[in-house]
């Protein structure tokens, strides 16, 4: 039906995804020999794919630590979580104007998507990753992966991963073999015109908890946004049916950018902490087996056996422990430090010199203006 949709002149917004998290689906149960069958959460559309020029890598999703979302660990810790994308203004074309006015979008675990080499459609990308994106395997999402270890496995690939992507031309059916039940007299064989299709490799983007918060106003409830996942839903809708009147107005309602220095000192300093952290793991790790080594010595009644030198280095081990302990929260304190203060002063900057600049030029201005009047009045007397 979609094959025939298309192909009939039909435009379509498409949703596909490498890992949907929104999908809360529990295993099939099938037999008590067989066990059960685990439900499947990623989707494609392989032979109408095939047919429009697409391609998207089965069982891995995109990642970005240049895009990650912050969350925060059962510690209180901050965390960069790099399955989740925190798009900005940059991940987005320009020159289209489903996205030319987008400010941010969430996407969690997407999918990617790559041009056949024998497409014969126009494949244009509109939501990319940065260069430093990497492919990672669905499967450690799917069994809950510690965000840090995913720190630590990542690895850029260096090439920007499309996320989503609008397709044009002409495009064959993707069934050119005869279906039961279709009348093969109306069956369309290629599309009566070009082709105008959005497809999306993401489907967790719709789901609300990534870009509305909901608060109470008045006994009320009342919907903020906090991303333009919906705004960019909107105006592919509006763009594929054939009007974009109310696009570039749509999207201007979240102006502010991310302070680029910001992120990257928040970036350079956290990658410091996990290495720290990693460090202090060991040291842990190190500690907790020679404690463990010292317990394992007791006489036939159970009795720990321990002599003076062995409670004296496990009172070592427990203050390197505390000591190492006080040091890794001096460094978060640090950080936050770091990135709060430097926010400050770029706020005070853009928010305090824009005006002074204003009332400086205004100044000038007058005075200029103030000196030519003289001086024409000189010259009239």
């Amino acid at each position: 039906a979609i094959d025939q949709y298309v192909l009939d002149g039909g435009r379509a917004l498409v949703f596909v995804d490498g890992f949907s998290e929104a999908d809360h689906s529990l295993p099939e149960v099938t037999s008590p020999e067989q066990g059960y069958v685990e439900a499947v959460r990623s989707s494609s559309l392989g032979p109408l794919f095939d047919a429009w020029g697409l391609q998207m890598a089965p069982d891995y999703i995109a990642v970005d630590r240049r895009l990650a979302t912050s969350v925060m660990t059962s510690g209180g810790t901050p965390l960069d979580y790099v399955v989740w994308l925190s798009l900005r203004h940059d991940n987005f074309r320009a020159d289209d104007v489903v996205t030319a006015n987008l400010k941010s979008l969430v996407m969690a675990s997407p999918g990617f998507l790559f041009r056949r080499p024998d497409a014969t459609t126009e494949t244009i990308p509109l939501i990319s990753t940065t260069d430093q994106a990497m492919q990672l395997e669905s499967g450690y999402v799917k069994y809950g992966t510690n965000p840090n270890d995913l720190l630590q496995m990542y690895r850029p690939g260096g090439t920007p991963l499309v996320l989503a992507m609008r397709v044009r031309g002409h495009v064959r059916s993707a069934f050119p073999d005869a279906i039961e039940g279709v009348d093969s007299d109306t069956r369309l064989t290629e599309s009566r015109q070009p082709v105008n299709l959005i497809v999306v490799a993401d489907t967790d983007l719709l789901e609300d908890r990534f870009w509305v918060d909901f608060r109470d106003f008045y006994g009320r409830r009342v919907a903020v946004t906090r991303a333009d996942n919906g705004a960019f839903v909107i105006n592919a809708l509006e763009n594929l049916s054939g009007s974009s009147d109310l696009i570039s107005l749509r999207s201007r309602g979240r102006s502010a950018r991310p302070f680029l220095k910001v992120a990257a000192l928040k970036e350079a300093a956290e990658k410091r902490l996990r290495a720290r952290e990693r460090a202090l793991q060991v040291r842990l790790s190190d500690t907790r087996q020679k404690i463990s080594e010292l317990r394992q010595q007791k006489d036939d009644d159970g009795t720990l056996i321990m002599s003076a030198e062995q409670r004296e280095a496990l009172r070592r081990f427990q203050a390197e422990q505390i000591r190492t302990r006080k040091e890794l929260r001096g460094v978060q304190h640090d950080l936050n430090h770091d990135i709060e203060t430097l926010g400050n002063r770029l706020k005070i900057i853009n928010i305090g010199l824009v005006p002074l600049l204003v009332i400086l030029a205004a100044t000038v201005l007058g005075a200029v203006r103030m000196r030519r009047m003289r001086r024409r009045a000189t010259t009239e007397h």
